[in-house]
């Protein structure tokens, strides 16, 4: 028999969409997305997961993932750095690509500061992704 995350992933053509992500398919109080380690549903094929360990099953409501593991995680932080590392991605990628090999592209020569407010939302939304994936890690050896 059939579950009903299942039926809802064959529904969407079998691919990983925000709105999948963010259903509750089997009613258990959990998405599907903090079900399977993408609690912010920034995952895309290629990537991984935010967690792998301790995952559970989003058509089974007799089995829930750890919500210590996203309680304290900052969504629009994480969604920031994921979509600027795509976006340098696409960036280097198409530099790769054209037909100057990236020759006179613009270069940014000012003295810094004039986004620093940038930077700093950047360090800690890498500080909470370090501290995402650090804690569990020390969590579990010392456990």
């Amino acid at each position: 028999m059939r579950n009903v995350f299942g039926i809802a992933f064959e529904e969407v053509g079998m691919e990983w969409t925000k709105e999948l992500c963010e259903a509750d398919s089997d009613e258990d109080g959990q998405t599907n997305g903090q079900e399977l380690g993408d609690p912010c549903c920034i995952w895309k094929e290629g990537d991984t997961a935010l967690w792998t360990v301790g995952v559970s099953h989003p058509g089974d409501d007799s089995k829930k993932s750890d919500n210590s593991r996203w309680r304290s995680l900052d969504c629009d932080l994480v969604r920031e750095d994921a979509e600027a590392k795509a976006e340098a991605e696409a960036e280097a990628e198409a530099s790769k690509n054209s037909p100057d090999g990236g020759e006179d592209s613009e270069v940014d020569i000012s003295m810094g500061n004039s986004d620093s407010s940038a930077s700093e939302r950047k360090l800690a939304s890498s500080m909470s992704l370090l501290f995402v994936a650090i804690i569990p890690a020390a969590l579990m050896m010392v456990w």
